[in-house]
């Protein structure tokens, strides 16, 4: 299982100076691996951002619509589990380079409610382009943590599960990308229990 530590900061980051978790695993084989990394700092007792960049010209964009199906598109996502013994579920936040998000909460691939419906506030994405890179940030409030998992606070040595992909179900070259690696016959990445752990410092 991979490690990741999440700096805690009292205000958001230089993210030049933020590690660094790459996304470079790819469990189902395939030529087209894109440089994608994930960066993830605690603003104290606010919430998540999360940071998500790939090495791509021109990403395929086309769905434009909240909960659109934005895996077919050229897609980073994040996955997380905030507090993995309340049996409550992981979220998943998935966007493509127009912004578009989809966000789920779940126990797996099937049965998930979408956070829009679920009266929590709402993680916020926003899309760059640095280059030849295009990426997607995004901020997941501690108060939806705490409506949803019942987690209040986080402190140093804490930690939670998460993992986080790159794919493009539409794209000219199907791709799926990991972090942490996925024991699946087939794409699958909702596999909690193939997630990796994030450590508080």
């Amino acid at each position: 299982m991979k490690e990741y530590v999440v700096k805690t900061v009292a205000e958001m980051p230089d993210w030049s100076a933020v590690e660094k978790a790459e996304i470079c695993e790819m469990p189902w084989g395939g030529s087209y691996k894109p440089e994608t990394f994930c960066q993830i700092v605690y603003l104290q007792d606010r919430g998540f951002a999360v940071r998500m960049t790939c090495k791509e010209q021109n990403p395929r964009a086309v769905y434009t619509q909240p909960d659109d199906a934005v895996c077919q598109d050229s897609c980073m996502e994040f996955f997380a589990d905030f507090a993995p013994d309340a049996g409550v579920g992981y979220l998943n936040l998935e966007a493509n380079s127009l912004g578009t998000s989809l966000l789920g909460l779940g126990v797996e691939r099937h049965g998930r409610k979408k956070l829009r419906a679920l009266g929590c506030p709402l993680p916020t994405v926003e899309t760059f382009r640095e280059g030849e890179y295009w990426g997607w940030q995004g901020f997941i409030p501690l108060e939806t943590v705490t409506m949803l998992w019942g987690k209040k606070a986080f402190a140093k040595g804490d930690s939670f599960t998460a993992n986080m992909y790159k794919c493009g179900d539409k794209t000219e070259v199907e791709h799926y990308v990991v972090w942490n690696p996925i024991v699946s016959d087939h794409p699958d990445y909702h596999r909690p229990e193939c997630f990796g752990k994030l450590i508080i410092g």
